[in-house]
């Protein structure tokens, strides 16, 4: 359900200006342009059939670019970028296409720790611009991080739904995780650990 209605009613093109979806990288496949017209292709559910991208779309796809420091690949071929490259890209196409709601798919499987905390920030200033953003991962920290709803899946099965404060327990993460996770107090929160 999106906006109360089945996604089965809307169009491909209603539903590609309400969601946006970054998907892992490696489900990419081989993207043989360049970034510029890779981007500009979030653009498509605005125009009709046969129009191509224009200035326009050009120029919102570059302000886009610069918004998540990706300009300098802009006339590179796609596939001469790194993984976390890549993945800042596929975000920066999501945010092109400019929806209420962006569905982002393990987005920081293939970053640095820089670009994790830049990446952290973009999601929390897109909530500040009441977009809605629903993103899967496999470290609590990033959402004890921003302090986010948080849904916790075991086996493919919900089994906590709540704040991140309340959601990730010492009890919880070790229902998910045994005892190779432990919650871990700091100055400026909680944080889980690894334990070996």
């Amino acid at each position: 359900m999106v906006s109360g209605k089945s996604i089965n009613s809307y169009s491909f093109k209603e539903y590609a200006k309400l969601v946006s979806v970054v998907p892992q990288l490696s489900s990419i496949k081989q993207v043989d342009y360049k970034v510029r017209d890779f981007m500009v292709e979030g653009r498509t559910p605005y125009l009709s059939a046969f129009t191509v991208p224009g200035i326009k779309e050009y120029e919102f796809s570059e302000k886009i670019a610069k918004k998540m420091g990706v300009e300098k690949y802009l006339d590179k071929e796609f596939t001469e970028l790194s993984g976390g490259q890549q993945q800042l890209v596929l975000l920066a196409r999501a945010l092109v296409q400019d929806t209420p709601i962006i569905l982002l798919d393990e987005p920081m499987s293939a970053l640095d720790l820089r670009n994790q905390s830049f990446l952290l920030k973009i999601i929390r200033q897109l909530s500040v611009e009441e977009k809605t953003v629903l993103f899967s991962t496999h470290n609590p920290n990033h959402a004890l991080l921003l302090g986010c709803d948080v849904v916790m899946l075991k086996g493919g099965t919900v089994i906590y739904h709540d704040t991140a404060e309340r959601c990730l327990t010492k009890e919880n993460l070790y229902h998910v995780y045994g005892d190779s996770v432990q919650l871990t107090e700091c100055d400026f929160g909680n944080i889980a650990t690894l334990v070996i």
